[in-house]
């Protein structure tokens, strides 16, 4: 057995093997849903590409752009500019405005509790959402980044309400599981439970108490 000067190291440099091989493993997750998200959207560049040439427009023209604002006139080409940029962080505002609003008490037995589709050992919507939480703690999270993390560490399918059930759910058990602070959700510690640092659940805090 180790010296408890040498436990107490060895305890931490775990911690941080952890720590550090769990952020490699979701990067890497991010970098594959990133690949994916960009192979779709070449295609779309490379349809659109074609789309314009209906309109004798070359997009690997070298003038193209001056020949565009010519066609169409200056105004309204900044404005397409505008719009173009403008589009994806308005999507991307309106599905975390729609994640985060209040839920909607009559839709909750019409809304599916798992994805329609997961990756291969894959926990529970449930289970994804209070890991997530659990290793934040006390840190919180928003409903929209949570269905970030489940759709990109866990290839799941989501329902865009199926998360904010969830987590409404989880916030009726007795004792709640999770509270929510205006927009943003909480883990809530179970005094009474127990963790086995070498177990599935265990986290950071088991590793190094």
């Amino acid at each position: 057995m180790a010296s408890n000067e040498d436990k107490h190291a060895i305890t931490a440099l775990l911690a941080r093997y952890v720590a550090a091989f769990e952020e490699r493993e979701e990067a890497q997750k991010i970098a594959a849903d990133a690949n994916a998200r960009a192979s779709a959207a070449m295609l779309r560049v490379t349809n659109i590409k074609t789309a314009f040439g209906v309109f004798g427009i070359d997009l690997n023209g070298k003038e193209v752009w001056a020949q565009i604002r010519e066609m169409i006139g200056q105004e309204a080409y900044n404005k397409a500019i505008e719009q173009g940029k403008a589009q994806i962080a308005k999507d991307s505002k309106a599905k975390e405005d729609e994640l985060d609003e209040d839920v909607d008490l009559s839709e909750l037995d019409n809304v599916p509790e798992e994805p329609a589709a997961k990756g291969a050992n894959a926990p529970t919507v449930r289970e994804g959402i209070l890991e997530k939480l659990t290793s934040l703690h006390p840190r919180g999270s928003k409903a929209a980044d949570l269905q970030k993390y489940l759709e990109t560490a866990y290839s799941m399918k989501l329902h865009d309400k199926t998360v904010g059930m969830t987590l409404y759910r989880l916030s009726q058990e007795k004792p709640p599981r999770v509270r929510r602070q205006g927009h943003t959700w909480f883990f809530v510690p179970q005094h009474a439970e127990t963790r086995n640092p070498a177990g599935e659940t265990a986290g950071l805090e088991d590793l190094l108490s």
